[in-house]
């Protein structure tokens, strides 16, 4: 529909945005998902991470770009530590979110973001946002 619209009307074509060219694509992206699979397991504990804010609050220090070392410092944080290899730092982004809602849904963490928020627009359902507690 948009190569149509942007074909169709070329003087304006930048004005017809796809939600995966935009800045936050991935929370458009995120929440079609999570609609998904939703539906297909209604009963999914669905949980909100923020992988590279999360590392931050966890070290204090800002995420660097991907290396090989840095996986390493987040395979030590499972018990029992994990070796696990990555290639690049969306696969880091997965396996900190895993990390961090397993943390939440075992009770290594009891702080939920999502706790005690009011009007709240939640087309998947109930969700978490799993934070440590320190």
């Amino acid at each position: 529909m948009d190569r149509h619209l942007r074909q169709t009307y070329p003087e304006v074509q930048n004005s017809v945005l796809s939600s995966n060219s935009a800045y936050g694509a991935m929370a458009v992206q995120g929440m079609a998902l999570a609609i998904r699979v939703r539906e297909r397991w209604p009963g999914i504990q669905l949980n909100e991470t923020h992988p590279k804010l999360l590392y931050y609050a966890l070290t204090g220090n800002r995420y660097p770009k991907f290396e090989t070392g840095f996986a390493t410092w987040l395979c030590r944080q499972f018990t029992p530590q994990i070796d696990v290899e990555m290639a690049n730092d969306h696969e880091w982004d997965a396996l900190i979110s895993a990390w961090g809602t397993w943390s939440g849904m075992t009770g290594r963490w009891s702080k939920d973001l999502m706790s005690g928020v009011d009007n709240l627009i939640l087309p998947a359902g109930s969700t978490t946002y799993f934070w440590p507690d320190a």
